[in-house]
């Protein structure tokens, strides 16, 4: 992951300083701000409804102890009766004030959880609210950096005992809940369970009248970029402070002062903490090439800092889509070996990805032809640009805790546009198929559509299969979704070993759930408009004629193959037979039409199912011949157009060799003729 890192440092042009290891992201907890007056004592509290990411806290010691954000439990944890719970939950505001006295008086001394069992201040709090904020004053003295606000705030804090702190917390919170009921306040305020009793709040400290005295609030991405630079200047590491002379060079050619450290840690989106490389002794196996730690790989404060500094530019919240997506466990990052401007505006990473929801239903502007021609539009006409070498790389912790890179593509933009043209060309090889579906506006239809996948759709579709016909699925682990980035950029032939792999997976585990939804269209089914069947709908048939194009077959191939003609036939022979149980029996169908009882046969030995086509399907074309067609469209002038329609395609089917036994080539044809349409009354 250092050298892929390295190498994305060098193309970003203007590399962001990196954030100090003392530096820490706050936890996805609730965050409430509060507001110091003058004399020490809380004047205000908000509850935080604000984005969080770009917050840090100062964190120099363990778990616990940090400023000017810092974790705090609900101040009280009383014991609750059932009774007392349950009208907690479910509040009438009529009876709030009777209900808050009862919870106020048991929240006596004993219920304080910022106090220890021995009634003294809790050791994480003390350290939180004194001794943290004492060595961040020295350091601001020490280093000659001052900041007006935060140095008042600190005045405040610090001017009255820590018990001070949480006392006047408790009295405000107190005052504001006996007026009105606030459900987030009163959860600061109260825990009503031993659950809610150990769940924690960022508590983030700030002062009222902050614009009076400086430029920007304590709780703001500048103050934390102040104390970032503060932590650099203390440490001799910041920009313009030259390191320690290092008596020669890391792996990456630069100094190699500080390369028996840990490297820090960075929170990614999705992905949780990075460690950019674990380094342990206590491992034997660390020792098998003879080193271990630092001396196996050497790596030097600057060459760590512009590593993840390039990680943390490309994971940054507002470039999600650009240059960095989280989708299955994959984080995907996305970045050109030189400044290349036109990536910025682009949603380059998204085009490997799954859509932002589950649905569908997908908006025309966020589907993948829509994503791939918006970056050939940028491209067109640039050659120079579009050769700019770009590398995709996937991170991923198969553990759940270490991180390894998972599959670095290497392509230039032209290569990316091509093989995404290619994709949609495949995906779009597909016959005529449209499920049926109501819409979610009474009365109205909205059929189903193959569309071009997403090649994070293809891995999630290809690891699931269905039983029992279709009524459940489970999910597997067999592609991954470098499998997937693979087929998309992949050329020469390279590309086929995969495709037949995954094409054999695919009619393994959809071919009796697509067989049972061609059968239904027959049966004329109309699926609700909230059927959870539709995303799958929507992709499979597109996904088995993706792969039939990348085993070589166009889409002109796939629809005059004998196999497809085979599934065209047993439609049109499903079709014929739910039409005669109209007109002889009343409406009343088996439990499964001809076609679809020879489909298995068909699939495995395609000669042996005609035969016995051959001999079936007799009844049922005597009928179509020998019957009236009334007007309109009856089940007897339906029958007669289907007549004709087999005759159609028996003629073609003579007319070609008809394999002994189905390939998987072959299997995905048949499927795909069985669902096609031909007509609109078909």
């Amino acid at each position: 992951m250092l050298n892929e890192l390295i190498q994305a440092a060098k193309g970003i042009p203007e590399l962001p300083s990196t954030l100090h290891k003392e530096l820490k992201a706050l936890p996805k907890s609730p965050a409430y701000k509060l507001l110091l007056a003058a004399d020490g004592s809380v004047a205000d509290v908000q509850p935080w409804a604000e984005d969080i990411s770009n917050l840090r806290k100062w964190q120099p010691g363990g778990n616990g102890v940090s400023f000017p954000i810092f974790n705090l439990k609900p101040l009280f944890a009383p014991n609750l009766d059932e009774e007392s719970q349950r009208a907690l939950v479910k509040i009438d505001s009529t009876a709030w004030a009777t209900i808050f006295q009862l919870v106020e008086a048991r929240c006596e001394d004993s219920a304080r959880t910022w106090i220890d069992r021995n009634s003294t201040l809790n050791e994480n709090h003390k350290k939180s609210l004194v001794d943290v904020p004492n060595q961040l004053l020295e350091t601001m003295k020490s280093c000659h950096l001052p900041h007006p606000v935060l140095s008042e705030l600190l005045a405040r804090l610090t001017s009255k005992p820590p018990e001070h702190f949480f006392l006047s917390l408790a009295d405000w919170l107190t005052n504001r809940l006996r007026s009105s009921h606030d459900e987030q306040l009163f959860k600061l305020y109260c825990a009503i369970s031993s659950a809610e009793a150990e769940k924690k709040f960022n508590i983030l400290l700030d002062i009222p009248d902050w614009d009076d005295i400086g430029s920007h609030p304590v709780t703001s991405a500048e103050t934390a970029m102040f104390i970032n630079y503060l932590l650099a200047a203390r440490d001799g590491t910041g920009d313009g402070i030259p390191p320690s002379a290092a008596s020669s060079p890391d792996a990456y050619g630069q100094p190699a002062n500080q390369a028996g450290e840990k490297f820090d840690d960075i929170n990614v989106g999705g992905l949780g903490k990075i460690i950019l490389r674990a380094m342990t002794k206590d491992a034997p196996c660390q020792y098998r090439y003879g080193k271990a730690d630092a001396d196996s790989f050497v790596v030097g404060a600057d060459s760590r800092r512009q590593a993840k500094s390039a990680l943390e530019f490309l994971a940054r919240r507002d470039a999600k889509g650009k240059t960095w997506q989280f989708r299955g466990g994959n984080l995907i990052l996305i970045y050109p070996e030189r400044d290349l401007p036109e990536l910025s505006d682009l949603d380059a990473a998204d085009i490997c990805s799954l859509p932002e929801e589950d649905n569908d239903q997908i908006d025309m502007a966020v589907t993948f032809v829509a994503r791939a021609e918006r970056i050939a539009n940028t491209f067109d006409g640039k050659p120079n640009e579009s050769a700019v070498p770009v590398h995709l790389i996937i991170l991923r912790k198969p553990d759940g805790h270490r991180t390894k890179v998972a599959a670095h593509h290497f392509f230039t933009m032209s290569h990316l546009i091509e093989s995404a043209r290619r994709w949609t060309i495949g995906a779009r090889g597909c016959p005529p198929i449209a499920f049926s579906r109501w819409g979610k506006e009474k009365g109205k239809r909205n059929d189903i559509v193959p569309d071009v996948p997403f090649p994070g759709e293809v891995v999630n579709w290809l690891n699931t299969y269905w039983v029992r016909s279709g009524e459940s699925q489970g999910k597997l682990s067999t592609f991954c979704l470098e499998d997937a980035l693979s087929l998309l950029l992949a050329n020469g032939g390279s590309e086929k070993p995969l495709a037949t792999h995954a094409l054999r997976q695919a009619i393994a585990n959809w071919c009796g759930f697509l067989v049972v939804h061609g059968t239904n269209q027959r049966l004329a089914v109309v699926l609700k408009a909230t059927d959870k069947r539709s995303s799958a709908l929507r992709c499979l048939p597109a996904i088995l004629s993706l792969l039939l194009h990348k085993l070589g077959h166009t889409k002109e191939q796939i629809m005059s193959s004998p196999a497809f003609l085979v599934g065209r036939l047993l439609a049109l022979a499903d079709s014929l037979h739910f039409q005669y149980c109209l007109g002889v029996r009343n409406g009343s169908t088996p439990p499964q039409l001809l076609g679809n009882a020879l489909m298995q046969t068909a699939l495995e030995t395609p000669q042996s199912a005609l035969a016995l086509y051959a001999q079936r399907i007799l009844p049922y074309q005597a009928w179509a011949k020998t019957c009236t067609a009334s007007e309109g469209y009856g089940p007897e002038r339906l029958a007669k157009s289907l007549l004709g329609q087999l005759s159609d395609v028996c003629s073609e089917i003579a007319l070609t060799d008809i394999p002994a036994r189905g390939s998987d080539a072959d299997k995905a044809q048949m499927i795909l003729g069985y669902l096609a349409k031909t007509k609109p009354n078909d």
